[in-house]
């Protein structure tokens, strides 16, 4: 079928779809998610929210430097986005 200039088609699964933008919480994933997210843009195209991965929650002293990094990078991310999940990161493993 030809269609004329400007229209597009698309299918019932793409009208039902929704982007999701996954990152860890910092700096370059969250800039290049960001950067990503401007480029779904240009072809009309919103992500319907952002999942972080690895947010610490923890007690040990190494990695709670790296939460308060976390803390540094999020609160950008939190200005830019209008949905966010944050997976928290678990020091054990996946129970069987």
């Amino acid at each position: 079928m030809k269609m004329g200039r400007g229209v597009r088609k698309t299918t019932v699964l793409a009208r039902r779809s929704h982007v999701l933008l996954v990152t860890l919480p910092e700096a370059t994933p969250i800039h290049e998610a960001m950067a990503l997210e401007r480029d779904l843009a240009r072809a009309d195209i919103k992500p319907m929210a952002w999942a972080v991965n690895q947010c610490l929650t923890v007690s040990d002293p190494v990695l709670l430097a790296r939460q308060a990094n976390e803390a540094q990078h999020l609160p950008e991310l939190a200005q830019h986005a209008t949905r966010i999940v944050r997976e928290i990161w678990h020091a054990e493993g996946p129970r069987p």
